[in-house]
């Protein structure tokens, strides 16, 4: 297992070492299967395009870190992580892989969990360390509009978020309106 040099993050993600390159991704994993490392891969980059045309974002607008030219995505397969099945950094994407045990199986699930992380990839890679002067409500609506909701299940109610605020601090007033 590769224990360093992937990642810009806090957490460190072993991976096994053999990434897969897409066009605008590489995807590492620590065990999952060709087939679900290439299905990451083609939900990314199905959710990138989406993601430029909407915003009408070129490539060159990004400022990647040093030595990166491609969006890291580390799909895990043997982590289990109780609070959370996906996170963003500046440049990359730590996610569940598509066959992990606690996936739902459904597509369209994974596919707005990628679109949610997604969505603050393209904010970092925007504004870069500029992104933290913005405040955190922000960039968690932008993230859950564009997605409809993490996971599909977008925020419904004052109560829940409430919950939200109260389990994981300030969240998105954004997030509460449904589509």
């Amino acid at each position: 297992m590769v224990e360093a040099g992937s990642w810009y993050a806090v957490e460190a993600w072993p991976h096994d070492g053999n990434p897969l390159e897409s066009a605008n991704f590489v995807v590492f994993s620590d065990a999952a299967s060709e087939e679900a490392r290439q299905e990451a891969a083609d939900i990314a980059e199905g959710v990138w395009a989406d993601l430029l045309e909407q915003f009408e974002i070129t490539p060159e607008m990004f400022n990647f870190p040093q030595a990166q030219e491609k969006i890291h995505l580390y799909a895990y397969q043997n982590h289990f992580p109780l609070d959370w099945g996906a996170r963003a950094y500046y440049g990359g994407v730590i996610i569940r892989s598509p066959n992990h045990l606690f996936q739902s199986g459904d597509p369209a699930d994974y596919t707005a969990t990628m679109t949610h992380e997604l969505v603050h990839v393209v904010s970092n890679l925007l504004f870069g360390q500029y992104a933290l002067w913005v405040d955190v409500w922000f960039f968690e609506g932008l993230a859950e509009a564009i997605a409809r909701g993490s996971a599909g299940d977008p925020i419904r109610s004052v109560d829940q978020l409430d919950e939200l605020t109260n389990q994981y601090g300030r969240t998105s007033p954004i997030s509460i309106k449904q589509y």
